[in-house]
């Protein structure tokens, strides 16, 4: 049942307080580079929260008319999930252009008792969680129907206050975006210091050229082989999802890192293993993660491990490299040559594809030509780098702290355990 609300609150089903509208739409197939501005299901879990007010998605005008038209102030509600804690996560579309829904969207389209960007917030409060929870059906994908969201009940106050509740939530959205933002630029310019470092070094001003493009004269290039002795790759552990749960101990999965990266250690699940497994599979600082098993986009990523504190290990679709540095190959300067263009474009052009996913083995590893310069050079390189990641890492903790203050505010706010004022 809700919890109680102050005096002149109510607690009011959607069904009450607008109309619901299915979303229609063709597949990805559609996308283009430009054209009509589209919202899929996907993309409110992974680039909306809570509010829409930029596209990531375009279809062309003559595709336009299948997709449902989208009205200033209507909700989105994503009707399939892979998770019941995520299931129906909603978004208010408050775009500066018209838009259209792709299928398995849910509209809601607010009368004018309620405050649409209010409504937003508040369908994706803990009470509204809890009750899309228990309408979610299904197994490995859960779906929730328009049905099932007429029947949620949301805490209603007074206009005005719903519309300064609103304000407050949006301008701590307003400042997580503007810490994305220079996140994003910080991401660029990096992309740009590592092409120029990694391929003109600190210094030098005569070059050679080689298979992979020009390089300074007294770089050597030389296959990743040439630094990986035998034991020194390892793929991960396969368990089943049986075997994952509170006990064992943490294991690092392909959700755990992005690309050229730090590996996430504070979020790793758990997996039962014996003493054999947990001996094999462990990682140590400066091990490298390379995806080996992925859908083709992904193939390939790779992180580093640092900050290891607990025994941990890595899951099967992944091999761990261990560098021995006294060969000459620093894991620092190595995370930073996997991150380069032509390394992608190497696993792609030697990528096994398969119907929903492709793979790279070891082999294809050893064979990727990697440029190294002298030990002292790549720590210099790494540490260029380094600098440019913690800005970066700032920002994200910057961000994460932001998100605690909003989880506060919605649980106070949209239960009026704090009233603001009109």
């Amino acid at each position: 049942m809700p919890s109680e609300v102050p005096n002149g609150w109510s607690w009011e089903r959607l069904s009450y307080l607008g109309n619901f509208h299915k979303g229609r739409g063709g597949s990805k197939k559609d996308e283009r580079e430009t054209g009509f501005p589209v919202v899929r299901y996907g993309e409110l879990y992974t680039q909306h929260h809570d509010v829409i007010r930029s596209f990531h998605s375009y279809i062309s005008p003559e595709r336009a008319e299948d997709y449902t038209p989208l009205r200033q102030g209507d909700v989105l509600f994503a009707g399939s999930g892979e998770t019941l804690d995520e299931i129906g996560k909603s978004a208010t579309f408050l775009g500066p252009e018209p838009a259209h829904a792709s299928g398995d969207i849910i509209i809601f389209r607010p009368g004018v008792r309620v405050d649409p960007l209010f409504l937003g917030y508040a369908s994706n409060g803990v009470n509204a969680v809890e009750q899309k929870k228990r309408m979610g059906q299904g197994s490995s994908v859960m779906h929730i129907y328009t049905h099932n969201l007429e029947k949620l009940e949301v805490p209603v106050p007074p206009l005005p206050e719903q519309k300064k509740i609103a304000a407050i939530l949006s301008s701590v959205d307003e400042a997580i975006q503007a810490k994305r933002a220079v996140i994003e630029q910080t991401r660029r310019v990096k992309e740009g210091l590592l092409q120029d470092l990694l391929t003109k070094g600190i210094g030098h001003t005569r070059f050679k050229q080689t298979e992979i493009g020009e390089i300074p004269e007294g770089w050597k290039l030389s296959g990743l082989g040439s630094y990986l002795p035998k034991g020194s790759v390892q793929n991960g552990l396969y368990k089943p999802a049986s075997d994952y749960g509170d006990g064992g101990l943490p294991i690092i999965r392909i959700d755990s890192f992005q690309h050229g990266g730090r590996v996430d250690l504070s979020r790793l699940r758990r997996v039962n293993v014996d003493s054999v497994e947990a001996d094999r599979f462990l990682v140590k600082d400066d091990d490298i993660l390379l995806n080996r098993v992925n859908s083709l986009s992904h193939l390939a990523k790779s992180a580093i491990v640092e900050g290891i504190a607990q025994a941990t290990v890595f899951e099967s679709n992944m091999m761990r490299v261990r560098l021995e540095t006294d060969l000459g190959l620093r894991p620092a300067f190595l995370i930073a040559v996997l991150s380069l263009p032509y390394a992608w474009n190497h696993f792609q052009l030697n990528a096994k594809k398969a119907v929903a996913q492709a793979s790279v083995n070891q082999g294809d590893l050893r064979a990727l030509p990697v440029p190294v310069p002298p030990p002292d050079e790549q720590s210099a390189i790494a540490a260029r780098l380094l600098a440019v990641d913690e800005k970066v890492r700032a920002g994200e903790r910057s961000i994460e702290q932001l998100q605690q203050v909003k989880a506060g505010l919605l649980q106070d706010l949209l239960t009026g355990k704090v009233r603001v004022t009109v």
